[in-house]
């Protein structure tokens, strides 16, 4: 595939125009933007229930509230329509579920129906992307007409708006974050597609009408329900446009007054629910919930600014940040890195770190020189407000959400810069990205499931089938064990189950309420522990042929549920597979 570069301007025509979509340029740019967009959506939605295998605890958290607050209108902590969950106890971000509600009520509680929300955004983020790269790039011409002999930058101009906007296109469809981050739930996922929907408005042609900029306030300011970096970011991001738009003679103090109060009314919710916590306020239920923390609450571990960490942690988190583009496995990645990234694979591409210098650095510089104020000083301004709220974080893949974005863009913009006198080298960087993305989507969709298994990150999927047997074999009032091997038993329990949050809420037992994640040990017909598992009337336990317990066969068990069961026991019972767990029925 070769982008269109498109002709030096005609006499009479702006060499910032874009070509008419009845053109044979305009039509060849909106084809391979239609191929591109096509491709984008059908790596987001194929095999999306399928893969990644089984439900992330985040994703199932999202979903079962999302249907607890449709059928029974409170959550599974007993809270109607709050402004963060409670979750497991230090909290958990609500519009992903709100945005969700719709879905399932169209298809049910079902693990597509929790993932379909992220796809569909994921795919809208490359259209997105696409228009947002297409508005005010420096056209070839102008630039040539002012570069300075001597500067750095001055001398390096990028080619047409078309084909730039359909580079960054095609870096965004194949970029490895992206289509990761599309294809599971976790809510923090959903802060690129808001950011960006917010960025569109801003980068508008119409851009100085007051709806406008009032729709572009609105959704920077509601992605404050979309994770908790934005706390940070979305004030400091805005009074960084506000600034744009009054260089450009776009903010009337009228308008600044007026969006300024919008954005107060948006976030006034969420300034309610950090005072309840951090003053320790009660818990307001009027209408909307503002609920309180039972322990302490997930930005005390998220951030930097809390426990005297600030200084020690600054730099080696903007340190970390940068490994993060310049090496495929950075050392210290989280266990969620088997959602976020696959082994080898970089964040974004192999060394992604120089044309997005590049392109940043150029930007800056023309910023400074010529005033240049287009698109790429707002995505500059983006990318330094995401630094900083990187600084202040702990940072990983999914956290640093903020900052992949305008990451990709100078990427596409540095490999434009890169290719101003050698124009061959952009179809070679066309063809190279591409062999990169199709390296990565044959890898991701014909192996990411097995590299679960072979990492110990397994995901669970044969959690559905198991629990499922058994609710259908058991008594009322039998008990069923899960093995500890399942990561948050609980909350997969609810979602495959669907049990109503009253009930939940009545039979639960935490051992702990104050701390940062709860542990449940039971809740109606389940248990959680092994200090109860000789109550259980069926097991639900790990089957693994690899790691099984010597002397109890393939059965992989804790050392506490050994104590519980003896191999004894465990002949008595009739067991059935299903896939890597088996069930047993011991009553």
């Amino acid at each position: 595939m070769q982008l269109p570069t498109g002709s030096e301007p005609e006499a009479g025509r702006s060499s910032r125009e874009t070509p008419a979509p009845g053109s044979d340029q305009g039509l060849s740019v909106v084809l391979c933007a239609a191929v591109l967009l096509l491709t984008g959506a059908v790596l987001r939605l194929l095999y999306l229930d399928e893969i990644p295998a089984g439900l992330n605890q985040d994703e199932a958290s999202s979903g079962y509230e999302a249907w607890a607050l449709l059928h029974h209108g409170i959550t599974r902590n007993g809270y109607a329509w709050p402004v963060n969950f409670v979750s497991w106890g230090s909290g958990q971000n609500v519009l992903y579920a709100y945005l969700s509600i719709p879905i399932i009520a169209a298809f049910d509680l079902t693990v597509f129906s929790t993932r379909l929300l992220m796809a569909v955004t994921g795919t809208a983020s490359l259209l997105l992307f696409w228009r947002v790269a297409a508005h005010d790039q420096p056209a070839k011409a102008d630039l040539d007409d002012d570069a300075g002999d001597g500067a750095l930058f001055g001398r390096i101009t990028a080619p047409d708006q078309p084909a730039f906007a359909l580079l960054a296109l095609l870096l965004l469809t194949f970029c490895p974050w992206h289509l990761m981050l599309s294809r599971w739930a976790l809510e923090a996922n959903l802060l690129p597609f808001v950011l960006l929907l917010a960025v569109y408005f801003f980068t508008r042609p119409d851009n100085d009408r007051l709806g406008i900029q009032a729709a572009g306030v609105f959704v920077l300011s509601l992605s404050v329900y979309a994770y908790g970096t934005a706390y940070v970011f979305a004030p400091l991001f805005l009074a960084l446009l506000f600034m744009w738009l009054r260089v450009q003679g776009k903010l009337p103090l009228r308008h600044f007054l007026l969006l300024s109060t919008l954005s107060l009314l948006t976030v006034l919710p969420i300034l309610l629910f950090l005072a309840v916590n951090m003053l320790d306020w009660e818990a307001i239920r009027a209408g909307i919930s503002i609920p309180k923390y039972p322990g302490p609450a997930r930005w005390e571990e998220a951030s930097t600014l809390f426990g005297g960490r600030f200084r020690s942690h600054f730099f080696d988190q903007l340190l970390y940040a940068v490994k993060l583009l310049t090496m495929s496995d950075p050392p210290n990645i989280p266990p969620t890195r088997y959602f976020n990234k696959l082994p080898h694979f970089a964040v974004l591409f192999p060394l992604a770190i120089v044309p997005l210098a590049v392109g940043f650095g150029a930007t800056l510089f023309r910023a400074v020189t010529r005033r240049d104020v287009g698109v790429p000083l707002l995505m500059a301004l983006w990318l330094i407000a995401a630094l900083a709220t990187n600084s202040i974080t702990f940072v990983t893949i999914n956290r640093a959400n903020v900052v992949w974005v305008p990451a990709v863009y100078f990427t596409a913009l540095g490999v434009f810069y890169a290719c101003r006198r050698w124009r061959a080298l952009l179809t070679l960087a066309v063809v190279a990205y591409l062999i990169y993305g199709g390296w990565f989507v044959h890898t991701y969709f014909t192996q990411y499931n097995d590299n679960q298994y072979e990492n110990n990150r397994y995901p669970f999927h044969d959690l559905r089938p198991a629990i499922s047997s058994v609710v259908e074999h058991a008594d009322p009032n039998d008990k069923i064990y899960i093995t500890r091997f399942v990561n948050e038993a609980q909350m997969l329990s609810l979602f495959y189950t669907k049990t109503p949050p009253q009930d939940y809420l009545n039979t639960r037992i935490i051992t702990d309420p104050h701390v940062p994640f709860q542990e449940i040990t039971t809740f109606g017909r389940f248990i959680f522990t092994p200090a109860r598992i000789r109550e259980a009337d069926h097991l639900i336990l790990s089957n693994d042929p690899d790691h099984g317990q010597p002397g109890l066969g393939s059965f992989r068990l804790h050392d506490d549920e050994v104590a519980g069961l003896g191999s004894a026991t465990l002949a008595e019972c009739a067991s059935e597979q299903h896939g890597r767990f088996a069930v047993l029925h011991c009553d």
